[in-house]
């Protein structure tokens, strides 16, 4: 069933006109083109009135529902926080079936909106896309999250803003800094998109010329972390750094077996590893975030936004980069329609929340995207640089 559920701060509700029907006969009427959402975007620019309406379904049968939720509430805050001349408005719909999708899609278009941001729920996200494509809105990932479901999309009218998929390159680039020239990586294999990106990571520092000294895969929440460490204790002896890949809690899991069999190099951890819990005695831990959620980012918009959400994540920061980015690009295109933000996406580089942001050669991925290097010291995780695949990035004035 079908629910119509804006957010409080829905600003706007854009009526569409109904079509203007031909009669029959031997001399053909002038048609009036249905009214669509990027239409009435359009003309709303020519009178200087800019506002992206972005939409998103939320699916409240998904595990996912209550992130879900506060997705849409991150959305929000971000969207309030901006100071530029462009709203950012936030519409959503609720279904409980992913066969009401494009029907969500099409009420969506009627409420004015010319862009599409996925949930976290990975069941609907591929029918929000083509659904969203089909209506010729701009379609855009707006959560963080795994599993994520293949989003191979050739249409212009997609672009990936919440993947992560340089931060095995920007991991590797700090190894790279450091001078470490091999490592060792231990891989769950629990879920696919983690044990990916490990995979990706052995490229990536292959590409910089840093060795593997040992590599291990275990499945998590299944085998035994001591014995995971115990079948490659020989070649760990001789590794400069150790990258770990795992959820929480296996991931504190594994680190905890590594101090225990007396491995004391540093641990290197992608981003998802930044929900873990860390006992009192942990130290020389690095961790490869999206931001530092311990009040000492170095931007301050960053602790701004953290500052009004409640238990803010790391990945937060994701979402409130795809508000800012959709501000910036509309402001710079002086449109809000479809066509003109995805292609004033793709050819300049956007101001987010957390540093400049661009598009890479495949137009699907954002890159550059300043990384956070948090090191966890005593059990504390503490800011230390930013990072991007490209190295070191010098921290703003």
């Amino acid at each position: 069933m079908l629910k119509s559920v804006p957010l409080p701060r829905v600003l706007a509700v854009f009526a569409v006109a109904a079509i203007v029907s031909a009669g029959c006969s031997s001399t053909p009427k002038a048609v009036a083109p249905e009214p669509t959402a990027v239409a009435q975007a359009e003309s709303q620019a020519d009178a200087g009135l800019l506002r992206v309406n972005v939409g998103m379904i939320l699916n409240s049968a998904a595990p996912t529902a209550q992130r879900d939720a506060r997705l849409a509430e991150v959305f929000s805050v971000a969207a309030d926080a901006q100071e530029l001349g462009v709203e950012v408005n936030l519409e959503t719909v609720t279904i409980d079936d992913l066969d009401d999708v494009a029907s969500s899609v099409r009420t969506l278009v009627n409420r004015g909106v010319t862009v599409i941001a996925t949930s976290c729920d990975d069941s609907s996200m591929p029918a929000v896309v083509d659904s969203a494509i089909e209506e010729q809105l701009l379609a855009v990932t707006g959560c963080v999250t795994i599993p994520r479901p293949d989003l191979t999309v050739s249409s212009r009218l997609f672009i990936d803003l919440a993947g992560l998929n340089d931060s095995p390159r920007a991991l590797a680039r700090w190894a790279s800094i450091e001078d470490f020239a091999n490592a060792a990586i231990i891989s769950s294999e629990l879920i696919p998109d983690v044990s990916n990106t490990c995979t990706d990571i052995v490229g990536a520092l292959d590409d910089v010329d840093i060795a593997l000294a040992a590599t291990a895969t275990f499945t998590g929440l299944v085998d035994d972390a001591e014995s995971v460490v115990a079948s490659i204790a020989e070649p760990l002896a001789d590794a400069d750094a150790i990258v770990v890949c795992a959820l929480a809690p296996s991931l504190g899991d594994v680190v905890f077996s590594l101090r225990a069999a007396g491995f004391e190099q540093p641990i290197m951890v992608p981003w998802f590893g930044d929900a873990q819990q860390w006992p009192q005695d942990t130290s020389n831990v690095f961790i490869l975030a999206t931001a530092s959620r311990y009040d000492d980012d170095p931007l301050p918009a960053v602790q701004a936004l953290f500052g009004k959400v409640d238990g803010p994540e790391a990945v937060d920061i994701v979402a409130a980069d795809t508000v800012a980015i959709l501000a910036n690009v509309a402001d710079t295109a002086g449109s809000v329609g479809s066509r003109r933000l995805a292609d004033t996406i793709r050819t300049t580089t956007s101001a987010g929340v957390s540093g400049a942001l661009t598009i890479d050669a495949t137009n699907s991925v954002t890159e550059q995207r300043a990384y956070r290097l948090l090191e966890v010291v005593d059990g504390e995780p503490t800011f230390r640089s930013l990072i991007s695949e490209d190295g070191l990035i010098q921290i703003p004035e």
